[in-house]
């Protein structure tokens, strides 16, 4: 199901990255730079939601080790691709977002092999179970509400920071970039 899904926003977020660019406000100088990292890193989306979900399925099993363990490899591997191809490799933008997916889909590798030797171990089937899907839908439904809202709310505040200039923006990015690392410590 994630591997769909996120194929879908790829096929969307692809082609209409300029259009995505231009909605957030980027001003003329960044929205090349935007547009281009935006196309790349839109290719992870479907290892990332493969992420998200062997999270919480290793969370429903009491598991929190390894996803802590995966996350840390993938920030690192992260770090390191990053540093060598934007400054190695000379890519730029495009070497960032190249190397976020590349640890992104590496991150998704390791978990569906976690996740598949496990079920293979206890003997579940790995087949979708629609009347499974249907009642988790129903009971996540809350925590959906939640989450889209909370994202609502920071695409707005990052549009409105980019149409105040990229100085304004790169700040608002470097704030939310330690927000985001500061909330995995709650």
């Amino acid at each position: 199901l994630a591997l769909v899904l996120g194929l879908l926003v790829v096929a969307f977020a692809v082609p209409a990255a300029p259009w995505l660019v231009d909605i957030f406000g980027a001003s003329g100088t960044a929205a090349p730079y935007a547009t281009t990292y935006l196309r790349i890193s839109a290719l992870g989306i479907p290892a990332m939601l493969i992420v998200l979900a062997a999270t919480g399925v290793l969370r429903g099993l009491q598991d929190t080790r390894t996803p802590l363990y995966v996350a840390v490899g993938g920030f690192l591997a992260n770090g390191v691709l990053n540093a060598v191809l934007v400054y190695g490799a000379g890519l730029g933008i495009a070497g960032s977002a190249w190397g976020t997916v590349i640890a992104q889909c590496g991150m998704a590798l390791v978990y569906l092999y976690v996740v598949v030797r496990g079920a293979r171990r206890h003997g579940a089937s790995l087949r979708p179970d629609l009347a499974g899907i249907h009642n988790s839908a129903r009971a996540g439904a809350p925590l959906l509400v939640r989450t889209l809202s909370l994202r609502a709310i920071l695409m707005i505040a990052t549009a409105v920071a980019a149409r105040l200039g990229d100085a304004d923006i790169a700040a608002h990015q470097i704030v939310l970039s330690l927000w985001s690392l500061l909330s995995f410590a709650l």
